[in-house]
Protein backbone atom coordinates (compact mmCIF):
# COMPACT_ATOMS: atom_id res chain seq x y z
CA UNK A 1 0.00 0.00 0.00
CA UNK A 2 0.86 3.03 -0.65
CA UNK A 3 2.68 5.64 1.73
CA UNK A 4 0.88 8.71 2.38
CA UNK A 5 -1.00 8.50 -1.04
CA UNK A 6 -4.75 10.14 -1.38
CA UNK A 7 -6.25 6.65 -1.92
CA UNK A 8 -4.42 4.85 1.15
CA UNK A 9 -7.27 3.82 3.05
CA UNK A 10 -8.63 2.09 0.14
CA UNK A 11 -8.82 -1.40 -0.70
CA UNK A 12 -9.17 -2.21 -4.63
CA UNK A 13 -9.57 -5.47 -6.48
CA UNK A 14 -8.36 -5.28 -10.57
CA UNK A 15 -10.29 -8.23 -12.21
CA UNK A 16 -9.71 -5.94 -15.53
CA UNK A 17 -7.93 -7.48 -18.90
CA UNK A 18 -6.61 -4.87 -21.40
CA UNK A 19 -9.15 -2.44 -21.62
CA UNK A 20 -8.82 -1.29 -17.84
CA UNK A 21 -5.58 -1.86 -15.86
CA UNK A 22 -4.57 1.87 -16.32
CA UNK A 23 -7.56 2.74 -14.02
CA UNK A 24 -6.57 0.04 -11.51
CA UNK A 25 -2.92 1.52 -11.86
CA UNK A 26 -4.39 4.96 -11.06
CA UNK A 27 -5.19 4.16 -8.23
CA UNK A 28 -2.61 2.41 -6.94
CA UNK A 29 -0.08 5.02 -7.68
CA UNK A 30 -2.10 7.40 -5.28
CA UNK A 31 -1.72 5.03 -2.54
CA UNK A 32 -4.67 2.07 -2.87
CA UNK A 33 -3.91 -1.76 -2.10
CA UNK A 34 -4.66 -2.97 -5.55
CA UNK A 35 -4.98 -6.42 -5.89
CA UNK A 36 -4.60 -7.62 -9.22
CA UNK A 37 -6.73 -11.33 -10.14
CA UNK A 38 -4.87 -13.26 -12.90
CA UNK A 39 -5.96 -16.05 -14.20
CA UNK A 40 -3.48 -19.20 -13.36
CA UNK A 41 -1.65 -18.90 -16.53
CA UNK A 42 -1.45 -15.05 -16.26
CA UNK A 43 -3.22 -11.97 -17.36
CA UNK A 44 -3.55 -11.86 -21.16
CA UNK A 45 -1.89 -8.42 -21.00
CA UNK A 46 1.25 -10.64 -20.15
CA UNK A 47 1.44 -11.87 -23.88
CA UNK A 48 1.48 -8.86 -25.37
CA UNK A 49 4.82 -7.26 -26.73
CA UNK A 50 7.06 -5.43 -27.21
CA UNK A 51 8.85 -7.86 -24.74
CA UNK A 52 12.16 -6.76 -23.16
CA UNK A 53 15.41 -7.54 -24.97
CA UNK A 54 12.18 -9.55 -27.44
CA UNK A 55 12.25 -12.30 -24.77
CA UNK A 56 8.75 -13.61 -24.49
CA UNK A 57 8.20 -14.03 -21.45
CA UNK A 58 5.03 -13.27 -19.28
CA UNK A 59 7.30 -11.38 -16.92
CA UNK A 60 8.82 -9.19 -19.51
CA UNK A 61 5.93 -7.66 -21.62
CA UNK A 62 6.61 -3.98 -21.38
CA UNK A 63 3.10 -2.82 -22.06
CA UNK A 64 2.24 -5.05 -18.51
CA UNK A 65 5.39 -3.11 -16.81
CA UNK A 66 3.10 -0.12 -18.14
CA UNK A 67 -0.01 -0.80 -17.18
CA UNK A 68 0.68 -2.16 -13.99
CA UNK A 69 2.59 -0.42 -11.50
CA UNK A 70 1.96 0.08 -7.52
CA UNK A 71 -0.44 -3.24 -7.90
CA UNK A 72 0.40 -6.81 -5.89
CA UNK A 73 -0.42 -9.86 -8.11
CA UNK A 74 -2.39 -13.31 -7.23
CA UNK A 75 -3.39 -15.93 -9.53
CA UNK A 76 -7.12 -17.05 -9.07
CA UNK A 77 -9.48 -19.25 -11.32
CA UNK A 78 -12.86 -17.36 -11.26
CA UNK A 79 -14.58 -20.30 -13.31
CA UNK A 80 -14.08 -22.73 -10.22
CA UNK A 81 -16.52 -22.28 -7.33
CA UNK A 82 -13.27 -22.73 -4.94
CA UNK A 83 -11.94 -19.70 -6.72
CA UNK A 84 -14.98 -17.64 -6.55
CA UNK A 85 -14.96 -18.29 -2.68
CA UNK A 86 -11.48 -16.86 -2.36
CA UNK A 87 -12.74 -14.02 -4.26
CA UNK A 88 -15.21 -13.13 -1.94
CA UNK A 89 -13.09 -13.36 1.04
CA UNK A 90 -10.93 -10.93 -0.62
CA UNK A 91 -14.44 -9.29 -1.48
CA UNK A 92 -15.49 -8.49 2.38
CA UNK A 93 -12.68 -6.05 2.60
CA UNK A 94 -12.55 -4.44 -0.52
CA UNK A 95 -13.99 -0.62 -1.66
CA UNK A 96 -13.69 -1.26 -5.73
CA UNK A 97 -13.42 -3.97 -8.15
CA UNK A 98 -12.46 -2.89 -11.79
CA UNK A 99 -12.97 -5.09 -14.33
CA UNK A 100 -13.46 -5.37 -18.55
CA UNK A 101 -15.33 -8.66 -18.67
CA UNK A 102 -17.49 -9.23 -21.65
CA UNK A 103 -21.04 -7.96 -20.23
CA UNK A 104 -23.01 -11.39 -18.98
CA UNK A 105 -19.76 -12.75 -18.24
CA UNK A 106 -19.65 -11.94 -14.22
CA UNK A 107 -23.19 -12.78 -14.25
CA UNK A 108 -22.84 -16.24 -14.97
CA UNK A 109 -20.42 -16.33 -12.02
CA UNK A 110 -22.74 -14.68 -9.64
CA UNK A 111 -20.36 -11.79 -9.64
CA UNK A 112 -22.40 -9.11 -11.66
CA UNK A 113 -22.64 -5.68 -9.58
CA UNK A 114 -26.35 -6.41 -8.59
CA UNK A 115 -25.69 -9.66 -7.21
CA UNK A 116 -22.62 -8.15 -4.93
CA UNK A 117 -24.41 -5.23 -4.42
CA UNK A 118 -26.76 -7.24 -2.59
CA UNK A 119 -24.14 -8.80 -0.31
CA UNK A 120 -21.93 -6.02 0.05
CA UNK A 121 -23.89 -3.08 -0.10
CA UNK A 122 -20.93 -0.36 0.01
CA UNK A 123 -18.63 -1.76 -2.91
CA UNK A 124 -18.47 -0.07 -6.04
CA UNK A 125 -17.53 -1.52 -9.27
CA UNK A 126 -16.43 0.12 -12.37
CA UNK A 127 -16.58 -1.72 -15.58
CA UNK A 128 -14.74 -1.05 -18.80
CA UNK A 129 -16.04 -2.10 -22.08
CA UNK A 130 -16.02 -1.80 -25.50
CA UNK A 131 -19.82 -0.57 -26.08
CA UNK A 132 -21.11 -0.65 -22.51
CA UNK A 133 -23.51 -3.03 -20.75
CA UNK A 134 -26.61 -2.10 -22.46
CA UNK A 135 -27.24 -1.47 -26.29
CA UNK A 136 -27.48 -3.25 -29.40
CA UNK A 137 -23.85 -3.46 -29.76
CA UNK A 138 -23.04 -4.49 -25.54
CA UNK A 139 -22.46 -8.40 -26.91
CA UNK A 140 -20.17 -7.19 -29.72
CA UNK A 141 -16.35 -8.09 -29.22
CA UNK A 142 -13.60 -4.99 -30.43
CA UNK A 143 -10.48 -3.66 -30.21
CA UNK A 144 -9.14 -0.32 -29.49
CA UNK A 145 -9.00 0.21 -33.38
CA UNK A 146 -12.82 -0.76 -33.59
CA UNK A 147 -14.01 1.44 -30.88
CA UNK A 148 -12.09 4.15 -32.03
CA UNK A 149 -13.14 4.08 -35.81
CA UNK A 150 -17.28 3.67 -34.22
CA UNK A 151 -16.83 6.52 -31.80
CA UNK A 152 -15.86 8.83 -34.77
CA UNK A 153 -12.26 10.05 -33.81
CA UNK A 154 -10.48 7.70 -36.77
CA UNK A 155 -12.51 9.69 -39.32
CA UNK A 156 -10.46 12.82 -38.28
CA UNK A 157 -7.16 11.19 -38.47
CA UNK A 158 -4.78 11.19 -41.12
CA UNK A 159 -4.49 12.91 -44.64
CA UNK A 160 -7.46 14.52 -46.51
CA UNK A 161 -6.63 12.64 -49.18
CA UNK A 162 -6.04 9.66 -47.91
CA UNK A 163 -8.14 6.71 -46.01
CA UNK A 164 -8.38 7.34 -42.22
CA UNK A 165 -6.07 5.90 -40.11
CA UNK A 166 -5.27 4.02 -37.07
CA UNK A 167 -3.62 6.08 -34.00
CA UNK A 168 -0.23 4.47 -33.38
CA UNK A 169 -0.29 4.43 -29.69
CA UNK A 170 -3.38 3.31 -26.80
CA UNK A 171 -5.92 6.39 -26.83
CA UNK A 172 -8.86 5.27 -25.79
CA UNK A 173 -7.63 1.97 -24.14
CA UNK A 174 -6.28 5.14 -21.38
CA UNK A 175 -8.70 7.57 -21.68
CA UNK A 176 -11.50 5.31 -21.00
CA UNK A 177 -9.92 3.90 -17.98
CA UNK A 178 -9.59 7.35 -16.31
CA UNK A 179 -13.23 7.65 -17.17
CA UNK A 180 -13.72 4.89 -15.15
CA UNK A 181 -11.12 6.16 -12.41
CA UNK A 182 -12.58 9.37 -12.41
CA UNK A 183 -16.32 7.64 -11.59
CA UNK A 184 -14.77 5.33 -9.24
CA UNK A 185 -13.44 8.25 -6.83
CA UNK A 186 -17.34 9.95 -7.43
CA UNK A 187 -18.59 7.18 -5.96
CA UNK A 188 -16.56 6.69 -3.56
CA UNK A 189 -16.92 10.21 -2.31
CA UNK A 190 -20.48 9.39 -2.87
CA UNK A 191 -19.97 6.58 -0.59
CA UNK A 192 -18.16 8.72 2.54
CA UNK A 193 -20.77 11.28 2.22
CA UNK A 194 -23.45 8.39 3.57
CA UNK A 195 -24.23 6.88 0.15
CA UNK A 196 -23.88 3.10 -1.01
CA UNK A 197 -21.83 1.60 -3.59
CA UNK A 198 -22.31 2.09 -7.16
CA UNK A 199 -21.71 0.96 -10.90
CA UNK A 200 -19.84 2.52 -13.14
CA UNK A 201 -19.98 1.53 -16.77
CA UNK A 202 -17.58 3.05 -19.31
CA UNK A 203 -18.00 2.82 -22.57
CA UNK A 204 -14.90 2.66 -25.01
CA UNK A 205 -16.95 3.76 -28.00
CA UNK A 206 -18.02 6.73 -26.06
CA UNK A 207 -14.69 7.69 -24.53
CA UNK A 208 -13.86 7.69 -28.37
CA UNK A 209 -16.58 9.75 -29.49
CA UNK A 210 -15.53 12.14 -26.29
CA UNK A 211 -11.60 12.91 -27.59
CA UNK A 212 -12.62 14.92 -30.53
CA UNK A 213 -15.14 17.35 -31.10
CA UNK A 214 -15.99 16.96 -34.64
CA UNK A 215 -19.68 16.17 -33.44
CA UNK A 216 -20.12 19.22 -32.37
CA UNK A 217 -18.78 21.12 -35.77
CA UNK A 218 -21.60 18.65 -37.32
CA UNK A 219 -24.20 19.77 -34.73
CA UNK A 220 -23.31 23.57 -35.97
CA UNK A 221 -22.79 23.84 -39.44
CA UNK A 222 -24.13 20.33 -41.25
CA UNK A 223 -20.55 19.35 -42.27
CA UNK A 224 -18.28 16.28 -41.45
CA UNK A 225 -15.01 17.53 -40.18
CA UNK A 226 -12.53 16.78 -42.87
CA UNK A 227 -9.14 14.97 -42.12
CA UNK A 228 -6.31 18.01 -41.89
CA UNK A 229 -3.06 15.46 -41.75
CA UNK A 230 0.09 18.24 -41.85
CA UNK A 231 -1.94 20.84 -42.83
CA UNK A 232 -4.73 23.61 -41.16
CA UNK A 233 -8.00 23.76 -43.34
CA UNK A 234 -9.32 27.12 -44.28
CA UNK A 235 -12.59 26.56 -46.02
CA UNK A 236 -13.07 23.73 -48.68
CA UNK A 237 -10.00 23.05 -50.53
CA UNK A 238 -7.30 25.54 -48.95
CA UNK A 239 -4.45 24.15 -46.87
CA UNK A 240 -2.14 25.53 -44.94
CA UNK A 241 1.45 23.01 -44.42
CA UNK A 242 2.30 23.21 -40.67
CA UNK A 243 4.33 20.81 -40.34
CA UNK A 244 8.54 20.74 -41.74
CA UNK A 245 11.56 18.57 -42.29
CA UNK A 246 14.36 20.05 -40.73
CA UNK A 247 17.92 18.51 -40.22
CA UNK A 248 16.83 16.04 -37.59
CA UNK A 249 13.17 15.41 -37.90
CA UNK A 250 10.24 18.12 -37.91
CA UNK A 251 8.87 21.00 -36.53
CA UNK A 252 4.78 22.45 -36.98
CA UNK A 253 4.86 25.70 -37.51
CA UNK A 254 2.36 28.14 -38.84
CA UNK A 255 4.34 31.08 -40.57
CA UNK A 256 1.28 32.03 -42.20
CA UNK A 257 0.14 34.16 -39.22
CA UNK A 258 3.19 36.01 -38.88
CA UNK A 259 4.54 36.60 -42.47
CA UNK A 260 6.11 39.42 -41.46
CA UNK A 261 8.73 38.32 -38.80
CA UNK A 262 8.86 34.86 -40.53
CA UNK A 263 9.88 36.62 -43.97
CA UNK A 264 12.89 38.46 -43.22
CA UNK A 265 14.05 35.75 -40.72
CA UNK A 266 14.77 33.51 -43.49
CA UNK A 267 16.15 36.71 -45.64
CA UNK A 268 18.68 36.88 -43.28
CA UNK A 269 20.14 33.55 -45.05
CA UNK A 270 19.33 34.92 -48.46
CA UNK A 271 16.49 32.09 -49.01
CA UNK A 272 13.26 34.65 -49.10
CA UNK A 273 13.89 35.47 -52.88
CA UNK A 274 10.68 37.37 -53.98
CA UNK A 275 8.69 36.63 -51.30
CA UNK A 276 10.29 39.84 -50.15
CA UNK A 277 8.38 41.76 -53.09
CA UNK A 278 5.62 44.43 -52.48
CA UNK A 279 3.46 41.85 -54.98
CA UNK A 280 4.15 39.12 -52.63
CA UNK A 281 4.17 40.91 -49.29
CA UNK A 282 0.94 42.20 -50.39
CA UNK A 283 -0.20 37.85 -51.19
CA UNK A 284 1.44 37.18 -47.82
CA UNK A 285 -1.05 39.41 -45.49
CA UNK A 286 -3.82 37.65 -46.99
CA UNK A 287 -3.14 33.72 -46.73
CA UNK A 288 -5.37 33.06 -44.02
CA UNK A 289 -8.58 34.79 -45.52
CA UNK A 290 -8.18 35.34 -49.49
CA UNK A 291 -5.72 33.05 -51.16
CA UNK A 292 -4.98 31.03 -54.43
CA UNK A 293 -3.35 27.28 -53.08
CA UNK A 294 -0.46 28.27 -55.29
CA UNK A 295 0.66 30.85 -53.99
CA UNK A 296 0.35 29.22 -50.59
CA UNK A 297 2.21 26.40 -51.93
CA UNK A 298 5.00 28.27 -53.47
CA UNK A 299 5.37 30.18 -50.04
CA UNK A 300 5.99 27.53 -48.37
CA UNK A 301 8.16 25.85 -50.55
CA UNK A 302 10.56 28.33 -49.44
CA UNK A 303 9.72 27.68 -45.93
CA UNK A 304 10.42 24.04 -46.48
CA UNK A 305 13.28 24.91 -48.07
CA UNK A 306 14.66 27.22 -45.44
CA UNK A 307 13.65 25.13 -42.47
CA UNK A 308 15.95 21.91 -44.07
CA UNK A 309 19.15 23.20 -43.25
CA UNK A 310 18.61 23.64 -39.30
CA UNK A 311 18.23 21.23 -36.60
CA UNK A 312 14.92 21.04 -34.36
CA UNK A 313 16.67 22.74 -31.22
CA UNK A 314 18.41 25.65 -33.70
CA UNK A 315 15.23 26.44 -35.02
CA UNK A 316 13.22 26.22 -31.51
CA UNK A 317 15.65 28.47 -29.73
CA UNK A 318 15.88 30.80 -32.43
CA UNK A 319 12.12 31.13 -32.79
CA UNK A 320 11.53 31.51 -28.89
CA UNK A 321 13.27 34.60 -29.28
CA UNK A 322 11.88 35.86 -32.34
CA UNK A 323 8.97 34.93 -31.08
CA UNK A 324 7.53 32.49 -33.78
CA UNK A 325 5.01 30.11 -34.06
CA UNK A 326 7.29 27.21 -34.26
CA UNK A 327 8.28 24.32 -32.28
CA UNK A 328 10.01 20.76 -32.60
CA UNK A 329 7.88 17.74 -32.97
CA UNK A 330 9.76 15.88 -29.87
CA UNK A 331 10.49 12.14 -30.21
CA UNK A 332 10.48 10.17 -26.74
CA UNK A 333 14.18 10.56 -26.42
CA UNK A 334 14.02 14.17 -26.81
CA UNK A 335 11.41 14.69 -24.56
CA UNK A 336 13.73 12.88 -21.56
CA UNK A 337 16.43 15.46 -22.03
CA UNK A 338 13.86 18.74 -22.47
CA UNK A 339 14.84 21.04 -20.16
CA UNK A 340 11.18 21.66 -18.97
CA UNK A 341 10.28 18.16 -18.31
CA UNK A 342 14.02 17.93 -15.98
CA UNK A 343 13.44 20.77 -14.46
CA UNK A 344 10.16 19.34 -12.91
CA UNK A 345 12.04 16.16 -12.33
CA UNK A 346 9.26 14.88 -14.15
CA UNK A 347 10.42 11.28 -14.85
CA UNK A 348 11.50 8.30 -12.58
CA UNK A 349 13.39 5.74 -12.39
CA UNK A 350 11.85 2.35 -10.60
CA UNK A 351 13.54 -0.70 -9.92
CA UNK A 352 12.42 -3.48 -11.51
CA UNK A 353 13.78 -6.78 -10.39
CA UNK A 354 11.53 -8.64 -13.06
CA UNK A 355 13.67 -7.42 -15.53
CA UNK A 356 17.01 -6.87 -13.65
CA UNK A 357 17.20 -3.67 -14.47
CA UNK A 358 15.86 0.24 -13.82
CA UNK A 359 12.94 1.47 -16.24
CA UNK A 360 12.50 5.22 -16.46
CA UNK A 361 8.62 6.25 -16.01
CA UNK A 362 6.23 8.93 -16.64
CA UNK A 363 5.70 10.85 -13.23
CA UNK A 364 2.99 12.42 -11.85
CA UNK A 365 0.06 13.17 -13.96
CA UNK A 366 -0.56 16.03 -11.55
CA UNK A 367 0.97 17.73 -8.66
CA UNK A 368 -0.47 17.56 -5.14
CA UNK A 369 0.73 18.93 -2.20
CA UNK A 370 -0.49 17.27 0.63
CA UNK A 371 -1.18 13.75 -0.92
CA UNK A 372 1.18 13.65 -3.61
CA UNK A 373 1.03 11.07 -6.33
CA UNK A 374 3.86 7.90 -5.87
CA UNK A 375 4.61 4.82 -7.76
CA UNK A 376 5.11 2.62 -4.69
CA UNK A 377 6.23 -0.92 -6.17
CA UNK A 378 7.08 -1.91 -10.44
CA UNK A 379 4.75 -4.24 -11.86
CA UNK A 380 4.14 -7.77 -10.48
CA UNK A 381 5.82 -10.96 -10.95
CA UNK A 382 2.64 -13.85 -12.35
CA UNK A 383 1.26 -14.41 -8.26
CA UNK A 384 4.12 -12.50 -6.88
CA UNK A 385 1.88 -11.63 -3.82
CA UNK A 386 0.18 -15.52 -3.74
CA UNK A 387 1.03 -15.74 0.00
CA UNK A 388 1.31 -12.70 1.42
CA UNK A 389 -2.61 -12.29 0.23
CA UNK A 390 -3.73 -16.11 0.96
CA UNK A 391 -1.74 -16.90 3.82
CA UNK A 392 -1.29 -13.94 5.84
CA UNK A 393 -4.72 -11.92 4.72
CA UNK A 394 -6.80 -14.82 4.41
CA UNK A 395 -4.59 -17.21 7.27
CA UNK A 396 -4.46 -20.72 4.18
CA UNK A 397 -1.70 -22.78 5.08
CA UNK A 398 0.74 -23.83 3.14
CA UNK A 399 -0.85 -26.97 2.38
CA UNK A 400 -4.23 -25.12 1.76
CA UNK A 401 -2.21 -23.37 -1.16
CA UNK A 402 -0.42 -26.17 -2.06
CA UNK A 403 -3.66 -27.92 -2.84
CA UNK A 404 -5.33 -25.11 -4.32
CA UNK A 405 -2.19 -24.74 -7.10
CA UNK A 406 -2.66 -28.38 -7.54
CA UNK A 407 -5.89 -28.30 -8.34
CA UNK A 408 -5.93 -25.19 -10.77
CA UNK A 409 -7.51 -22.78 -8.87
CA UNK A 410 -4.04 -20.71 -7.77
Amino acid sequence: MGDGGALQSVRVLDLSGEFGQFCGRLMGDHGADVIKIEPPEGDDVRRLGPFYEDVEDVDRSLYWHAMNTSKRSVTLNLETDKGRDLLHRLLATTDIVVESYNPGTLARWGLDFDTLHAQYPSLIMASITPFGQTGPYRDYRATEMETLALGGFMSVCGDPDRPPTRVGQPQVTVFSSINAYTGAMLAYYHRLRGGQGQHIDASMQEGAANLHYAQLIWNAYGVVAPRMGTTLMFGAGKAIPISFACKDGHVQAIPALSWETFIPWIEEHGMAGDLMSEEWQERLESLVTDWEQEHVDYAHDIVAQFVAGFTKKELYEEAIRRRQMLYPVQTVRDAREDRQLLDRQYFIDVDVPALGRTLTYPGAPYRMSATPWRMGRPAPRLGEHNAAIYRDMLGLSEADLASLRQEGVI
